[in-house]
């Protein structure tokens, strides 16, 4: 008796639509990429599971964890709702996610997204897109690693006391931003921004 062997495909994606369109061109450990950025429609794209920050708190030994329970524990996170307000106080994002092409998978702005899903249901419409750069499909998930490491774990260098003051001077003195408003900017106190100008 034979046995005959059938593989299932996985359907892909349509083409994930992207508007106002731009070209950026990122190297990745040594390799030149272009990457696609524009706006894409926020509803269409999907949790990282291999994100640290989801990973370490709800993965749970062989089974990934679901779309849903990873939005749930990322909307819960008050980082994710203090960067909600700060996305609304700015109008939209000031850095734009980073999405794998071929899985629509946000491998960096997994907190982003979960804001945007936050806003986008108070007003559908206005956060609706979200921007974002397309990594292509030949990205290697080392490569992806690798972007994440620059990221997280070299990440920016923070700035030291008196720089941060002389950033709050100029914001004050020279753009001339009050105070309550510099407070909600910073999220500091207003005692807190006249002990640092």
């Amino acid at each position: 008796m034979s046995t005959t062997s059938t593989t299932v495909k996985a359907t892909p994606l349509p083409a994930l639509e992207i508007a106002k369109k731009a070209i950026l061109d990122m190297p990745i450990q040594g390799k030149p990429y272009t990457l696609l950025y524009g706006h894409v429609k926020q509803a269409e794209l999907l949790f990282y599971p291999a994100n640290p920050r989801i990973y370490s708190a709800i993965h749970k030994g062989t089974i990934e964890p679901t779309q849903e329970l990873m939005e749930d524990h990322l909307k819960g996170m008050e980082h994710t709702l203090e960067l909600k307000e700060d996305i609304k106080l700015n109008g939209g994002l000031l850095e734009p996610l980073l999405v794998k092409e071929a899985t629509r998978e946000v491998v960096e702005g997994n907190t982003r997204l979960a804001a945007y899903r936050l806003l986008a249901k108070q007003d559908p419409i206005r956060w609706g897109l979200v921007r974002a750069y397309i990594l292509p499909a030949d990205v290697s998930d080392s490569g992806i690693s690798s972007i994440l490491s620059q990221l997280h774990i070299k990440g920016k260098l923070n700035w030291d006391p008196y720089e941060k003051a002389g950033h709050i001077h100029r914001r004050y003195r020279v753009d001339k931003v009050s105070l309550p408003a510099l407070a909600k900017e910073m999220k500091l106190s207003q005692g807190s921004l006249m002990n640092r100008k």
